[in-house]
């Protein structure tokens, strides 16, 4: 869990197996946007939302992101081996594609010191499960 460590903040939830809170957040985003593959891991969910359900936000797992921000009907999916750039701008990260499309991440909830982190983060997921995809 060194990722927790280095990157916690609050409405980040990390997979720890001790944790039923971070579980039932996990399990939530994948009810609701994250379609796993076989063999597929949840590293972190990041709740976006107000009460906790985590049913917007966003799962990072062992192949890259699944985003689904508030109000929105599209439920993208970005693979760590197509993240081109990831920049963090006000409340939002901005994840751009080799094909330049551009993924938002609302991060709203995240301490504003912290939403930095988040970009730092993404950058070590993707150095590390890029090439394992």
């Amino acid at each position: 869990m060194e990722l927790a460590f280095k990157y916690g903040a609050r409405s980040l939830y990390f997979n720890d197996k001790a944790n039923s809170k971070a579980q039932k957040k996990i399990r939530n985003a994948i009810g609701e946007y994250a379609n796993l593959g076989y063999g597929e891991i949840p590293i972190s969910c990041y709740d976006e939302t107000l009460f906790g359900s985590a049913k917007d936000g966003c799962l990072f797992t062992t192949r890259g992101i699944y985003i689904h921000n508030s109000g929105d009907k599209n439920k993208p999916f970005i693979a760590y081996k197509d993240i081109k750039s990831v920049r963090y701008n006000d409340k939002t990260v901005y994840v751009n594609n080799e094909i330049t499309a551009v993924y938002a991440i609302e991060v709203y909830m995240i301490n504003e010191d912290k939403r930095e982190s988040v970009c730092e983060m993404i950058n070590e997921l993707k150095s590390i499960f890029a090439s394992a995809d």
